[in-house]
Formats: structure tokens, C-alpha cells, sequence
């Protein structure tokens, strides 16, 4: 007995959902999707050491479908294939944030609200918020993803799946009436991953990233409860599926997007519906998520003709599906690193992955995908390159709209993970010519490990590391703004101020936001480093007058008035304004924001408001056990205790 049949009962086929008069039901249906969900890591798909028991008995009361695969590892596009049926060079979006659905595009949330659907859905992160165009056909759309705050992470907008159940579940208790569709979204096993202690045994086996999958199991629970509690059990369709998975360093990619291995790209995905599909049914045969809109759309008896992925009613009953071809893709390495793009398919048990280097393995027997046949079996890899570009050739290609973006929602883009780099296009001509990402993601790593390296204060080994990265790839201006970062670190303030403003922010190059902002964090700090404040925070107001939520850099530009010596009275006024206007969105237990409010009324005069929320800073810096930070804290209260500013 397989590892996946064995958490299976023996099941019985159930009544077809269209009689013989041809009507059709039309049940509720809730679909969840499981954002960063690998199916390996979930009991019902073989995983012993999972703790997930709500997944597995929805399974055995379901149909499991044994090998789901996503369109692309990335949230946007592979959320917007779930819900239109479409692949992504059909719907347009390639890579999250940089552009917006057409709404030409057909959602199913708009066929099923002309079927007097009611309609909702409830949003972890702003990945996928209204403006990405998601939003079409739902009566609400509840998108507000600002509730989980952390001041030293604030870009990371999302919210835990304990807040996003509480309000689906809020809105499904309020309905007036059935038949309704509510999608959930489920953000927790994204990085950084939570040990979530409290919602696994005792003897639990796994890592912080299984306990993340407990939590969202666990919450997934208390959404189906609601369904058991109102008897609608067999009205309601329910599908879970997950968007794309995660490569856990596997291949060399801790998370995902830049890899289709099956660790990114192999997802969960089950239907249940109790007295009207089969319970402990196994679909083998290889799928992709696009199909779950049409499958949902042939269950409702509604019709969602712009699909072109095909629907899976059959497969979920008795009928066996042909395996594949299963289109998936990734641009992101092309749009954030100018390395080759990739495109691939499964046709069970082959996959064929087209890139500088093209890679074909045989999952059945190597599914770990560690042997490359293309050498040792070129017949098949020319035949299932073939198979991809006529699939290809298929496609009606289209572009999103083009979206806006204020800097700080790009910036939350890239705190998720998510650089939303100018999107070039990587056509047949020029693919063949750029770098593999295979044989560049050691680099990427050690572009990481720069960061860490300076933190540590390990600052000639960084700056070591990040010529040697520029050297290997000169192109790659993420690699130049590590190295002008280290440079900073290092006191060479002059090379790195040069690097910043010439080799990237003039460069003419289109630059990813995050290496744009970057640039001119660096290159402010360069300034103020070498005496010229006033150049320092015309630099960070330059930024907010594009970005007036960004936090860091308003809390810096509050630092540099209040700390400057010469500053006027009207700057001094300004830093105390933005400094308590800070404390305001990051609430009051905030160490480094009570330290720059209490710098700031101390260089306004204010000695008094300075020890308390001085005191305050210490108070808390004690509390996270900030050794450095309390003494840099305490040596300034000293000086607000006697009646001193603190300047640099």
C-alpha cells in the first residue's frame, strides 16, 4: 500500500451531481488556498512526521489529487491561474506586483455572482490585494492585511490565518441566504516561519516550517466546523488547494520563484463534498491548479467559457485522467536577475524544465530530480521540448494592466519576498544567452550572506565577498549595491557613495525597487557620514515625497534633524512631530522610536518629555535583551537628565 493510500477509507462513489433531468445542483463552496504549502509535508500526501489532521480527513472524506502541480512558484500568478483557468502567459500576470488582471478576464468569483452567488473573500498578504485585480466578482473583498505589526518588519503585511478565518467566519454567519462562495486565503507557512509550539504534540518530529502547516491545518478546522455546525456538509463544495510550495534549500533555493524542482512546484489539492463525491478517491494522474475554476464551475452548473484549462469533474469521480501535460513557468529569475527564464512541463512521469541548460528527469524513479537525462536520453527531450513549444504556441499570450504602486506597497512586495523589478520580456532569441540560474544561485546565497556578514560585524570579509559576487556577474545591480553596502560598512564612504549614485542610480538601467532605495539609503548615509547632513536629508525626503509611509526612512530623517547640531527650529520642530507620529503607528513599546522621540524633544528643549520617553526606550530595550542598545540608550538619558541634547 502506497504512503498516500494507506491514510485513505475505502470509498464509495456518490450520487452525480447532475440528475437525469439535467439540472444541476448548485452547492456553497468554500476553497481555501494554502499559500507556501509543499504536498510533501502533509500527512495524506506521505508525510509521517506531519501533524495535520484535519488535511487528512478531508482527504479520506474527499478526493485527493496525488500530483497537483502550480503554474508558477509565485503567489500572484499561480492565485490568479486558480482562479481564472487560465495559464500565466494567457491572464498576463508573470511575477507578483507588476502588473494587474485585465478585467477583460473572467474570474470564477464573476460566474458564480451571476449565478446569484454570494460572494466573498478574506486576503493574508498584500501580495494579493484589490489592486492586483483579484477583487473581480466578490460582493467583499477583505484585503486589510496591516493587523500582525512588528516595528522592525513592518513592510511584511499580512496577517495570521487565526484573523483571516475569524473574519470569513464573521461574514459567513452573517449571509442571508445560500447559495455562497467564500474564498479563503491561508499566508502562515510563507518564511519567516513561527514555531507554533502550541498546535503540535508534544513528540513532534517536524521543523518550524511543518508547525506553520499544523497552525494553518488547525485554523482550516475551525473554518469546516462552521460548516458541520449549520448541517450544510452536503451543500457545501469544498477544495483545498496550495498556490505553489517551497524549496527549503533543496536544488540550493531556501524558498522559491526562481526554480520549478518539485519541492516549489508540487502543491496539495482535494475536493470533498460529502453524498456528492467519492470519499478516499485518488487522482494519480498529473494536474494543474488552473483547473480548479472550471472544475468548480462544472460542479456549480455554471459556465466559465474563457478557461482553457480543462475541468476535472470526471477525474473527481470515476474516470481516470490522462497525465499531462502540465504547463508551469518562472520569470523571476530573468526580472529580478537578468539570468535565464524558465519554462517546463510534466507529462507523467517525465519532466522537462527549458533553460540555458534544459533538464529532463523521470519522477517515478528519481524523484528527488537528481539525474539529468537530457545527455542520456536526447530523443525525449527533444520530444518533450517539442511538446512545450507547441504548448506555448498555444497560448493566446496577454498583459495585465499596467498597475500603481505607491514606493512603500512595492516596498512591501519585496519585505514578502517579492522584488518587483521592471519586467523585461525574455523571448526565444535571447534566453539561450543569459546565465543559468543553476550555476548562479551559490552567488545569490552569498549575496545574502553579505548582510549577515556586516551585522556581524565580519566587515572585510563582506566586502571581500561582495567584490568577488560584482566580479563574477557585473550586470547583476543588486550585486553592486552589496558591495557599495559593505564598502559603507568599511568607512569608505567616498567609493560607496560613487558606486551607489553612479554604477546604479545613474546607470539607465531599469533597477528593482528594492536596489533602488537601497541605493539612496546608502548613498544619504554616505553623505551624513562625511559631514554633509543637509545633502544626507534632502536624500530621505526625496524618497518620501514618493513614500510617506515608510517608516525607516521617516524615522531616519527625524534622527538627522534632531541630531544635527546646527539644525534650525523648524527642523527641530519637525523631527518631535514625525518622532511622535511614528510612536502612533508602532505603538508604544517601541525601543528605537522612543529613543529618536526622546532625541528629538531634547534638541527641541524639552528635557522632560526626553527622560521619560528615554526611559522608556531603556525599559524596553532591557526587555528584548538588547545589550547594545541599552547602553547606547542609557548614555543618552544621562545626558537628558542633565539638561543636554545628544548630538552627532
Amino acid at each position: 500500500m502506497s504512503k498516500i493510500a494507506k491514510y485513505m477509507l475505502p470509498g464509495v462513489l456518490a450520487a452525480l451531481l447532475v440528475s437525469c433531468s439535467g439540472r444541476v445542483d448548485r452547492p456553497n463552496v468554500i476553497l481555501v488556498t494554502m499559500d507556501t504549502t509543499r504536498a510533501d509535508r502533509i500527512g495524506c500526501y506521505g508525510c509521517e512526521r506531519a501533524f495535520t489532521p484535519g488535511l487528512d480527513a478531508l482527504a479520506k472524506s474527499g478526493v485527493l489529487f496525488e500530483r497537483a502541480y502550480t503554474a508558477v512558484p509565485l503567489t500572484l500568478p499561480s492565485h490568479t491561474s486558480i482562479l481564472t483557468g487560465l495559464q500565466p502567459p494567457e491572464h498576463g500576470l508573470r511575477v507578483n506586483g507588476a502588473r494587474s488582471l485585465s478585467r477583460e478576464t473572467t474570474l470564477l468569483s464573476e460566474a458564480l455572482k451571476t449565478a446569484k452567488y454570494q460572494t466573498a473573500a478574506f486576503i493574508a498578504a498584500f501580495v494579493l490585494d484589490a489592486k492586483f485585480g483579484l477583487d473581480q466578482g466578490f460582493d467583499l473583498y477583505d484585503d486589510d492585511v496591516g493587523g500582525d505589526f512588528d516595528p522592525d518588519a513592518w513592510l511584511r503585511r499580512h496577517r495570521s490565518g487565526e484573523k483571516v478565518v475569524d473574519s470569513a467566519l464573521e461574514w459567513l454567519r452573517g449571509r442571508s441566504s445560500d447559495p455562497f462562495f467564500c474564498w479563503v486565503h491561508l499566508f502562515d507557512p510563507h518564511q519567516p516561519y513561527i514555531w507554533q509550539q502550541a498546535y503540535v504534540p508534544e513528540n513532534f518530529a517536524g521543523d518550524a516550517y511543518d508547525s506553520e502547516i499544523a497552525y494553518m491545518d488547525f485554523q482550516i478546522r475551525r473554518l469546516l466546523d462552521y460548516v458541520k455546525e449549520e448541517g450544510i456538509a452536503e451543500r457545501t463544495l469544498v477544495v483545498l488547494v496550495g498556490d505553489h510550495g517551497e524549496s527549503l534549500g533543496e536544488h540550493g533555493e531556501k524558498q522559491h520563484g526562481l526554480l520549478l524542482y518539485d519541492g516549489a512546484v508540487h502543491v496539495p489539492m482535494i475536493f470533498v463534498q460529502p453524498g456528492k463525491l467519492p470519499s478516499g478517491r485518488i487522482v494519480s494522474g498529473a494536474v494543474s491548479i488552473a483547473s480548479v475554476a472550471p472544475t468548480i464551475a462544472r460542479l456549480c452548473g455554471v459556465t466559465l467559457s474563457t478557461a482553457s484549462a480543462p475541468s476535472l469533474h470526471r477525474a473527481l469521480r470515476d474516470s481516470p485522467t490522462r497525465s499531462g501535460p502540465v504547463y508551469m513557468e518562472t520569470e523571476m529569475p530573468y526580472t529580478e536577475h537578468h539570468w535565464a527564464p524558465l519554462r517546463g512541463l510534466v507529462d507523467y512521469p517525465w519532466k522537462y524544465i527549458h533553460t540555458s541548460r534544459p533538464e529532463l528527469y523521470n519522477l517515478q524513479s528519481d524523484p528527488a530530480e537528481m539525474r539529468n537525462l537530457c545527455d542520456l536520453d536526447p530523443n525525449k527531450a527533444a520530444k518533450l521540448a517539442a511538446l512545450l513549444d507547441e504548448l506555448e504556441r498555444s497560448f493566446r499570450e496577454v498583459s495585465g494592466s499596467e498597475v500603481e504602486l505607491s514606493e512603500t506597497e512595492r516596498r512591501t512586495l519585496e519585505s514578502l519576498g517579492y522584488t518587483t523589478r521592471f519586467e523585461r520580456q525574455a523571448g526565444p532569441d535571447n534566453r539561450e544567452d543569459l546565465p543559468d540560474v543553476k550555476d548562479m544561485l551559490d552567488l545569490f546565497e552569498e549575496s545574502q550572506r553579505v548582510g549577515r556578514l556586516i551585522k556581524a560585524g565580519e566587515l572585510a570579509v563582506a566586502l571581500d565577498l561582495a567584490a568577488g559576487l560584482v566580479e563574477k556577474d557585473p550586470e547583476n545591480a543588486a550585486f553592486r549595491l552589496a558591495l557599495a553596502k559593505a564598502l559603507g560598512a568599511n568607512g569608505k564612504y567616498k567609493e560607496a557613495e560613487d558606486l551607489a549614485a553612479r554604477r546604479i542610480l545613474a546607470s539607465g538601467e531599469p533597477l528593482s525597487l528594492d536596489v533602488r532605495l537601497g541605493s539612496l539609503i546608502l548613498l544619504s548615509r554616505c553623505r551624513k557620514e562625511q559631514g554633509d547632513v543637509d545633502g544626507a536629508v534632502s536624500i530621505l525626503r526625496e524618497i518620501l515625497a514618493t513614500d510617506e509611509d515608510n517608516v525607516p526612512v521617516r524615522n531616519g530623517l527625524a534622527w538627522y534633524l534632531a541630531t544635527k547640531s546646527d539644525a534650525s527650529a523648524e527642523e527641530r520642530s519637525e523631527a518631535v512631530e514625525i518622532a511622535e507620529g511614528l510612536i502612533d503607528v508602532v505603538g508604544p513599546e517601541a525601543p528605537r522610536y522612543l529613543d529618536t522621540l526622546a532625541t528629538a524633544h531634547a534638541a527641541a528643549g524639552d528635557f522632560e518629555s526626553a527622560v521619560r520617553y528615554s526611559s522608556s526606550a531603556v525599559r524596553f530595550a532591557r526587555r528584548d535583551g538588547d545589550d547594545e542598545m541599552i547602553k547606547e540608550y542609557r548614555r543618552r538619558l544621562s545626558l537628558f537628565e542633565a539638561g543636554k541634547p545628544y548630538f552627532e
